[in-house]
């Protein structure tokens, strides 16, 4: 309440105000506001007049004072300085422009120092007249326009400003900082840099119209490009030294690394050339280690010449598995089964069988005795046929035992058991006499219909050969009990090895008399024809093979060579090293099996053989080169005799002899092979029988 009560009697303090004021104001702060004078009254009070309002309008009343106060209207100023315009030299008309624009801040005006205009006389004199019309003021040394209406009243200053209109900011910022620059002592800090001096520099090159650089601008303009480009070059300089210093660096490093690398490199060098000179020893008995073994090599050495080679040795080797028999001596006897599956190895009296694909030991048997000579196994590996000097023996694998007694003690240990493919037959060699079929069953020797001793069976036992017939070797089919005619046969007395497929065809080795190479004749058995006959090699076997689709020839130290049964052209080449005493063939696993006489099995992939693609080419090349394809002869007639047809076969058959022409082999005597030789050359008898007389 004492707050409130100070307020409403509250009284103003007019002490100090002048005689005008001070009624007023102790009038506007009265206590009653009745007592107050209205707004309007104050303001015309202030501006002098009498406090009362008259009755009439205070618009009428101003209009009244303005009309005692209007005169005669002088000139415009756009006329006025169009005129001065005109009445300057060429001179001092180009420096107007420079001027005036000066003069102009945007919609604004500013005042220009003497020193930032050019300095030329022209410009003086210029500016005098100017200032002598009333158009420029001058004060302290500066120039500035009079009034603002200039710009739109005068059209000619309206076209410099529009035409310099986007130039005059970067002007002005040219003149600020050029101003400050020189003002503070022209320090290189205070220059322009970056985007504002390009900006500048373009606009003083190419854009600038009615405007010059005065002197202080340009040397502005010099110190702030001069010191773009020692900045410049100071940068290429320095990136310069950079780039040195980073070679050098780098130079170092790639030194530090190379002498960390080197002896790296020389280590990896000589660990690949010892791992390839350990693939090459270990080609033949571990050819997948040596293979793992040649990458390794050149993964550590691709460069190496030695690396390469064991590479491209591991690619070209046809091996892909090895397996050794333990417990293999010197008088040890071996043999594999007609697949090449098992592994049947004698040692002092003990019989091991091996599965040769897993290296597993499937059967142990003892008590065999000493003196064995040659054994057979099984194609499923459950007989083991032996023979010693007493005869051949049979024994059950899985039992252990033996089966029966002795049969074939006339045997000879020149020459290898064999068991057909269904394990019911057995060939038992007798030396010079050659090989001849028992019956495993009931231990008697198969015959032909005639008597004759059979020295070759058909896996299915439908046909039989004969060597020796009573002028020369015979084939019949023992179901039939009939003797085929088949052309060209060998005669008698000559060495012959023979050879059945799967009752399909036929193929015999012969030794021709007086003739340095064999001839191998291939039959047709249910037409009873010969399809093909060539030259063949000296110790040379050949075979059927593959379900009888292949026909192999091959012999040790030299090559196995294998050609489709219907056109004899070469589909595969593969090596045989010496000391090969058995090749078998895998239709399943599409592989050859070489058994060598240390007991060691080498599988080789014959895979391609059973492309469709190989066998397209093939089909496309029908005959081999070299070979001859005989017709089928008349019945009727005189038969030409073994000597004669083997003569003529050696004139006409030229191209595949020449192939089989390699370098010098042992004799091989493979399996289902037949060897006779004539009487006199054997020096004995033998057991044979005659078949009828043709």
């Amino acid at each position: 309440m004492a707050v409130v009560g100070r307020v409403l009697e509250f009284e103003a303090d007019v002490t100090g105000l002048p005689a005008e004021l001070a009624p007023l104001v102790s009038a506007a702060t009265a206590r009653d506001p009745a007592a107050r004078p209205a707004a309007g009254d104050l303001l015309l009070r202030l501006l002098g007049e009498d406090a009362r309002r008259d009755a009439g309008d205070p618009l009428a009343r101003g209009g009244m004072v303005a009309g005692e106060l209007r005169g005669q209207a002088g000139p415009d100023l756009g006329a006025i300085a169009e005129e001065l315009y005109g009445e300057l030299s060429e001179d001092e008309r180009t420096a107007v422009p420079e001027v005036f624009l000066r003069l102009l801040d945007g919609d604004g005006l500013r005042p220009v120092e003497r020193e930032e205009l050019p300095e030329a006389e022209a410009v003086d004199s210029m500016l005098a007249v100017f200032v002598s019309a009333g158009v420029l003021a001058s004060s302290g040394g500066a120039y500035e326009l009079v009034a603002p209406g200039l710009v739109q009243a005068w059209p000619r200053l309206r076209d410099w400003l529009a035409g310099n209109r986007e130039g005059l900011p970067v002007h002005r910022r040219l003149a600020e900082a050029a101003a400050e620059w020189d003002g503070h002592g022209r320090k290189p800090a205070d220059l322009l840099q970056g985007t504002h001096l390009d900006r500048t520099l373009q606009w003083a090159a190419t854009e600038r119209k009615d405007l010059t650089l005065a002197a202080r601008e340009r040397d502005f303009l010099d110190a702030a490009a001069g010191q773009a480009r020692r900045r410049t070059r100071r940068r290429g300089l320095l990136a310069a030294v950079l780039a040195v210093l980073l070679v050098a660096a780098l130079g170092g490093l790639g030194a530090a690394e190379y002498l960390r690398r080197e002896p790296a490199r020389q280590r990896d060098e000589a660990l690949a050339r010892e791992l390839a000179l350990r693939a090459a020893g270990l080609r033949e008995l571990e050819p997948a280690l040596a293979g793992l073994l040649s990458v390794a090599a050149w993964r550590l050495a691709p460069a190496l010449v030695e690396t390469a080679g064991a590479l491209y040795d591991a690619g070209s080797q046809h091996v892909t598995g090895m397996f050794v028999a333990p417990y293999v001596e010197t008088g040890s006897v071996q043999a594999l089964s007609t697949d090449g599956h098992v592994l049947a190895s004698v040692t002092d009296g003990t019989a091991r069988l091996w599965d040769v694909p897993t290296g597993r030991k499937l059967h142990e048997l003892t008590g065999l005795g000493a003196g064995v000579r040659s054994v057979a196994v099984s194609l499923d590996g459950r007989l083991l046929a032996v023979l010693d000097d007493k005869g051949v023996r049979l024994w059950d694998t899985v039992t252990g035992g033996r089966l029966g007694g002795r049969f074939a003690s006339r045997a000879s240990g020149f020459g290898a058991l064999e068991f057909d493919r269904t394990g019911r037959r057995l060939a038992v060699p007798y030396g010079s006499d050659g090989e001849q079929w028992w019956d495993v069953a009931t231990r008697r020797p198969l015959t032909a219909p005639g008597g004759a001793i059979l020295n070759g069976v058909s896996p299915d036992g439908r046909y039989g050969f004969v060597a020796d017939g009573e002028d020369r070797s015979q084939v019949w089919d023992l179901g039939r009990r009939r003797r085929l005619d088949l052309p060209a046969l060998p005669g008698t007395g000559t060495s012959v090895e023979a050879r059945f497929s799967d009752g399909q065809a036929l193929v015999v080795v012969e030794d021709v008399a007086r003739h340095d190479k064999p001839r191998v004749h291939l039959y047709e058995l249910p037409s009873g024809t010969a399809d093909y006959e060539f030259e063949g090699a000296n110790g040379q076997a050949a075979d059927l093979v593959f379900d009888g689709r292949y026909m192999a020839t091959w012999r040790p130290a030299d090559l196995l060579v294998l050609r489709p049964r219907d056109s004899l052209v070469t589909a595969l080449l593969l090596p045989v090293p010496d000391g090969v005493t058995q090749v078998r063939f895998d239709l399943a696993g599409k592989a050859v099996r070489l058994l060598n006489a240390a007991g060691g099995v080498s599988t080789v992939d014959v895979s391609t053989l059973f492309d469709p693609r190989l066998g397209d080419g093939l089909q496309r090349r029908r005959h081999a080169p070299g070979l001859r394809r005989r017709r089928p002869r008349p019945r009727a007639g005189r038969r030409e005799r073994a000597g004669d047809a083997g003569v003529r076969a050696g004139r006409e058959g030229g191209g595949e002899g020449r192939r089989a022409r390699l370098r010098p082999r042992r004799p091989y005597r493979g399996r289902a092979a037949v060897q006779v030789r004539g009487a006199a050359a054997a020096g004995a008898a033998r057991p044979r029988g005659r078949g009828p007389r043709r």
